[in-house]
């Protein structure tokens, strides 16, 4: 029981370490291949899987290729405003403003609407000033 622990732990180390390697390949591979079926989901699973564990550049990445290589995929909405967020906690400020606006010009009626105005107040009366 002990060493399976070890070895798990040790192939957790060694997924993360090496995380920003695979996910660029798999990102890099689903664009070759991005007329098939699954591309767009994938693309998202490899952005939502990054931000997870806090790989946000390859998340940003994922997300941004996802947006505008699929705009009229079903979570394109859901990309855009996790964009937004991932901005916000790199504290790019400008970028997470304009990303918001962005959402909520492109979704007014969504449901995050109203929290994605609230964010940008809260950033251009405290960031922006």
């Amino acid at each position: 029981m002990k060493k399976t622990v070890i070895v798990v732990i040790l192939l957790l180390i060694l997924f993360y370490v090496f995380y920003d390697t695979i996910a660029l390949s798999i990102e890099e591979f689903i664009m070759r291949h991005k007329d098939a079926f699954w591309a767009p989901a994938a693309l998202y699973k490899i952005a939502g899987l990054s931000m997870f564990i806090l790989k946000y550049d390859i998340a940003l990445s994922s997300y941004s290729k996802a947006v505008d290589t699929f705009p009229l995929y079903s979570l394109s909405d859901e990309s855009l405003y996790k964009i937004a967020l991932i901005y916000e906690k790199q504290q790019r400020w400008k970028d997470a403003v304009s990303c918001y606006k962005r959402f909520m010009a492109k979704y007014p009626k969504h449901e995050w609407a109203p929290e994605a105005g609230e964010k940008i107040e809260k950033i251009e009366g405290i960031y922006l000033k």
